[in-house]
């Protein structure tokens, strides 16, 4: 029994492993989290209009969203958005918050399972929280409502701490109900939090009452029955959602799409590198999963890796429900960087359940062979799994860029919704435009939006005080005729306070009284690589964002001279900055 044993790891080494990368998600989080509600989060803004009314009911917030029914993620998003005038980056702060408790649980799993060697434990706690702190989860991370996706995890792996536990058998069977319904009442695949504790529980050495234990799994399928029940009760597949059968139709390429869902975490946006990722991952843990079927009755063996088979199955189960829902958009679909949240625990599961078979195979003469062969490709494949981790991490810290670029730039088109309602990139946020626009504006009302909707278009509104010098903030450079009255206006924007790309650049006219009004919008090209915020000389010649913008005979007032000028848009402040230079143009009567 002395791989049950907790032998503890030095204090401050287990807090800096986790620490480091989860400290590393927080900055990401901080640097290029953007407070704007995108897609499914504008279907909860009503719920915060219906809750300053008094009107917010429990069937509002037992709706089906999707295949989803988020009863308790609800709560946490109206608890959280009413302290923080709904702050989504708040939300952003919650999912590392729940990340950190499932990497808490993992550790103390281990400490109860692992056994071995000091160093073993911290190398194993190391390479776990590389991956539960991935930047592969990139998606999850910056966008408030998945916290939909962590949830259940969260309550699994605080199930299976509990059922390793001294508790008595009647606390840890309540406990863990209570756990699984909030995981079922969170996410889609949140109901196989019954099914994948249960073994552990019911596998418990010690119990108060013996003869209970059939009466303690019989409420304990009643309870998940129950759930199942509610769960489903006047459940609608969305209109919008591929056929459940493609994956029956296409056997083989549902086998590739199930194999790249599980490989992702390792083979990120790769449609060639995930399946190949994944077909290792599922043999190693069949593998495992028959060695711990082949020694089932000694209770050594099953205590040690049962828990780590439920947590690795439930990667593969997910992958499974994945592939049957998401079969039908796509292959690349398999890959994408939300679904790697599911998946990476079945590598998590595989990092303590290999070193548990080397310990055990070597009081087994015939595995001998086997465990040789094991251990020496252990190292191996830690380098792998190091190397393809490193190089997608940076693939994905990429992707962040252009996340947030995309955001800011929807965010600058949605605060002139009332301005330009066919502006720009607005319906990026929420495919609905015209309820993009009611929400946005009862969000305004209540002071959920931050800055609030602009409803002026004059630029003296919008002008930051003080700033840099107009070349400072970019140029102005052509606004060219290209007959039947249109004209295109080009340039370069930046915001070199932020050292970002301008969000968006306002044309603005003088009129007759040489004020300038904001007559268009036009959105400032992405940037590939990362900016800095030293903008001088050959660095800034090389990092200018380029915007350019056709008008329309329409969008200008005729029949004078009228001198254009161009604005750097911040999204964040909802401020303004000249561009170096100005046009004039005539407009024919």
């Amino acid at each position: 029994m002395k791989y049950m044993q907790r032998s503890s790891l030095t204090p401050a080494l287990v807090v800096c492993l986790t620490a480091i990368p989860a400290g590393f998600i927080g900055l990401l989080i901080l640097q290029y989290g953007v407070d704007v509600p995108y897609m499914d989060q504008w279907d909860i803004a009503p719920f915060f209009e219906r809750l300053s009314h008094g009107s917010l009911t429990l069937r509002d917030l037992f709706a089906q969203q999707n295949e989803f029914r988020q009863f308790f993620p609800y709560l946490i998003f109206l608890a959280v958005g009413r302290l923080t005038r709904w702050n989504v980056k708040y939300e952003m702060l919650v999912i590392l918050l729940l990340a950190c408790l499932v990497s808490l649980n993992v550790y103390r799993l281990s400490e109860t399972t692992l056994g071995g060697s000091r160093r073993r434990k911290l190398l194993a706690l190391f390479i776990v929280n590389l991956l539960i702190f991935s930047p592969v989860q990139h998606e999850n991370w910056l966008f408030g409502i998945q916290v939909v996706y962590f949830m259940p995890v969260a309550c699994l792996t605080t199930c299976l701490l509990v059922a390793y536990s001294a508790l008595r058998a009647r606390t840890r069977f309540l406990i863990c109900m209570c756990l699984s319904t909030i995981s079922t009442f969170s996410s889609a695949n949140g109901m196989l939090c019954w099914a994948l504790a249960l073994p552990v529980l019911a596998r418990a050495k010690s119990w108060d009452e013996p003869a209970g234990r059939k009466r303690l799994i019989a409420a304990w399928i009643t309870g998940w029955a129950l759930n199942a029940a509610l769960y489903f009760y006047d459940y609608q597949k969305p209109a919008h959602h591929p056929s459940l059968s493609a994956a029956l139709v296409h056997p083989v390429k549902a086998v590739i799409f199930f194999l790249s869902v599980l490989g992702a975490p390792l083979g990120f946006s790769q449609v060639y590198v995930a399946p190949v990722v994944g077909t290792a991952l599922i043999i190693l843990f069949s593998l495992a999963g028959l060695y711990l079927l082949r020694f089932f009755s000694d209770e050594l063996v099953a205590r040690r890796m049962i828990g780590w088979v439920m947590l690795g199955s439930y990667s593969v189960i997910t992958a499974a429900m994945i592939t049957v829902g998401r079969f039908g958009f796509g292959p690349g679909q398999s890959v994408i960087s939300r679904y790697t949240t599911f998946t990476v625990y079945l590598i998590v599961a595989l990092v303590h359940l290999i070193p548990i078979i080397i310990d055990d195979s070597s009081r087994r003469d015939r595995f001998m062979v086997a465990r040789s062969l094991l251990v020496r490709l252990v190292p191996s494949m830690v380098a792998i799994l190091a190397g393809l981790h490193l190089l997608f991490s940076a693939i994905a810290l990429r992707q962040v860029i252009g996340w947030r670029q995309r955001l800011l730039q929807a965010k600058a088109c949605l605060l002139f919704i009332d301005l330009f309602p066919e502006g720009c990139a607005a319906h990026s946020l929420y495919i609905d435009q015209r309820s993009l626009r009611d929400r946005a504006v009862a969000l305004d009302r209540l002071g959920f939006l931050r800055p609030g909707l602009i409803k002026s278009s004059s630029v003296e509104d919008l002008e930051a005080a003080g700033g840099q010098p107009p070349s400072s903030y970019g140029s102005f450079e052509a606004l060219v005729s290209t007959g039947d009255g249109m004209y295109v206006a080009s340039g370069w924007a930046l915001l070199p306070d932020r050292g970002e790309p301008a969000d968006a650049v306002l044309l603005a006219y003088d009129d007759s009284q040489n004020s300038a009004t904001v007559f268009a919008l036009a959105e400032v090209e992405p940037v590939a690589g990362l900016l800095t915020k030293v903008f001088k000389g050959a660095a800034r010649s090389a990092l200018r964002t380029r915007w350019q913008r056709s008008l329309a005979p329409g969008e200008l007032p005729p029949g004078r001279p009228l001198k254009v000028t161009a604005w750097a848009f911040d999204a964040e402040t909802g401020k303004a900055f000249r561009l170096d230079g100005a046009h004039v143009i005539q407009r024919p009567d």
